[in-house]
């Protein structure tokens, strides 16, 4: 039974390199002054790191009461604007009033679709949250995600659960 278990765990080592290099294929097709991520949630900052995007979490500057205070947003608008953000990323939908409100201040749309940081999509498993949210991501920044490929690392994990 051990021998199972150490032959599956190689397996899903393979897989998750597999996935981490389909990451890094999907996002260099974003233009590199695209890569820029704003959200809510200090979740997708490992991400970022590790596929070279910028960030600001809005998180750095929420008071208690979980919005922005007057300061505070004029420094996020600020940021927004010199880095040139192309897109918000939500982690809900609807997007939260934050989003929405920095949104219509800033004149940058919202992403279509949310991202998923706490926990799994819908019906889904951990693989295919990211590769959803990749695909989310490098299509909102002008990149061109392969979901052909993202279905055949899914079919392979599929396999593998079964």
């Amino acid at each position: 039974k051990s021998q199972i278990l150490e032959e599956r765990r190689k397996i899903v080592n393979i897989l998750l390199l597999d996935l981490d290099q389909w990451n890094r294929k999907q996002i260099a097709t974003i233009p590199l002054g695209n890569r820029f991520l704003v959200f809510k949630h200090k979740a997708m900052e490992y991400y970022a790191d590790k596929y070279g995007f910028n960030t600001i979490s809005l998180l750095n500057y929420l008071g208690h009461s979980g919005s922005l205070r007057p300061e505070t947003l004029s420094t996020v608008m600020r940021k927004l604007k010199e880095y040139d953000v192309k897109v918000l990323f939500s982690e809900q939908k609807p997007p939260s009033k934050l989003i929405k409100s920095i949104s219509q201040k800033s004149s940058i749309s919202i992403a279509s679709k949310p991202i998923y940081v706490d926990g799994i999509r819908p019906g889904g498993s951990i693989l295919t949250t990211a590769i959803s949210n990749t695909c989310i991501i490098v299509n909102s920044l002008s990149g061109s995600c392969n979901k052909q490929t993202g279905q055949i690392l899914k079919a392979r994990w599929e396999a593998l659960v079964r």
